[in-house]
């Protein structure tokens, strides 16, 4: 597995969002500004359901790989996307379009490859992958506050070396 990096340039994630609604690509532009704004892990985002957001202002979510609690205020640009996502659907968010996976959660290998493909064309050339988003916004609350301890806990990390 190759390391993957923070879009640290805001100009880049802007291209990348736009390129996203150009394509009319609703289901990553959300998943996208979800994973940028609450660094969640791909695990975590991949299991949100409709249920999980709509009506709400915070995030309560049981962390797959550290099995901790984490809850945090739903960002008013998630807020915004999911208004503008929502379809008045039930179950996962994000939903494979196959026949043969109909109903369940999209594949994390689609969701990098589709970070791919946009961060390649807005210009991007360092390694992505789903993990890009989570160093995003730790990068991105890291250069706001210049406090790793903040980034930390955000972060739900254990301990500053993690971070």
């Amino acid at each position: 597995m190759s390391e993957v990096y923070p879009i640290k340039d805001d100009s880049i994630v802007k291209k990348m969002l736009e390129l996203m609604k150009k394509d009319g690509n609703d289901r990553i532009y959300f998943l996208f500004i979800l994973g940028i704004k609450s660094g969640f892990r791909i695990s975590d985002i991949l299991k949100l359901t409709y249920e999980d957001i709509r009506g709400k202002n915070r995030f309560q979510v049981k962390e797959t790989k550290t099995k901790k609690m984490r809850n945090i205020a739903i960002h008013e640009d998630i807020q915004k996307a999911f208004k503008d996502y929502d379809n008045g659907g039930t179950g996962y968010l994000f939903t494979s379009n196959s026949n043969r996976n109909r109903g369940k959660a999209i594949s994390r290998i689609y969701v990098v490859n589709e970070l791919k493909k946009y961060a390649e064309l807005a210009g991007f050339t360092d390694n992505v992958g789903s993990h890009t988003m989570r160093k995003t916004f730790g990068y991105r609350i890291y250069r706001n506050t210049n406090n790793l301890a903040t980034v930390q806990k955000l972060l739900n990390h254990s301990n500053s070396s993690h971070t």
